[in-house]
């Protein structure tokens, strides 16, 4: 079990609400670890190595299709002719050396489990680039604040997948998250399943409005 790894904030309720999904294994006979491992901030990493990526997909296409682009892949493709094939290289190694260290982690511990957002959903509006807030705290930005759960493991490629645990006070959801080992897909499916049973979730849909 892990509340953090590598942010400072994360939104009570949604910790709480994570806790209880927790506590939920404990009581069907899962033995729950304390995980406090250090764990430094990815992003520049993941920044260098997908950004490079986004260039070479996407740059090309610029003349055709660049009015349709997003802004932030607009100015992540502009960020991405910066690196250095020196810089992708570090970041590819990094890459690697953090696949060792996670996957040694299974050698200790079945799975991890963790929150999946530091807090709820933000305003579909919001720039990409500018902070975010938890409570009345102002975080910092999006992928090392609101979502420094998951983008670790999209570059480890890890199995994981997220169980919603409720809706908060704002009337959004929230949900844990379960990592495994590599190729460990279909026994974190079956965690996810006895987790679903313990709490059923797929009957909380709030009503849909119109656009």
């Amino acid at each position: 079990w892990l509340s953090h790894l590598g942010n400072e904030l994360i939104a009570p309720e949604i910790l709480e609400a994570c806790i209880r999904r927790r506590d939920a294994l404990a009581d069907r006979g899962a033995e729950i670890v304390p995980f406090d491992e250090p764990f430094e901030n990815t992003e520049p990493y993941w920044l260098v190595i997908t950004q490079s990526l986004w260039v070479a997909r996407f740059e090309d296409k610029l003349a055709e299709f660049g009015d349709r682009m997003t802004p932030t892949l607009l100015r992540g493709i502009e960020e991405g002719r910066t690196y250095s094939a020196v810089e992708l290289q570090r970041a590819i190694t990094f890459r690697t050396q953090l696949y060792r260290r996670v996957q040694s982690w299974f050698e200790r511990v079945d799975f991890l489990m963790m929150p999946t957002l530091s807090r709820t959903a933000i305003a579909a509006d919001h720039d990409f680039y500018q902070p975010i807030t938890i409570g009345n705290q102002t975080a910092g930005g999006i992928r090392q604040t609101w979502y420094p759960y998951t983008h670790p493991f999209n570059m480890t490629g890890h199995p994981a997948i997220t169980v919603p645990c409720g809706i908060m006070a704002d009337g959004l959801p929230a949900g844990v998250q379960i990592v495994g080992p590599m190729m460990g897909d279909g026994d974190i499916i079956r965690l996810a399943a006895m987790l679903e049973q313990a709490h059923p979730w797929a009957h909380l849909w709030p009503d849909l409005v119109a656009a």
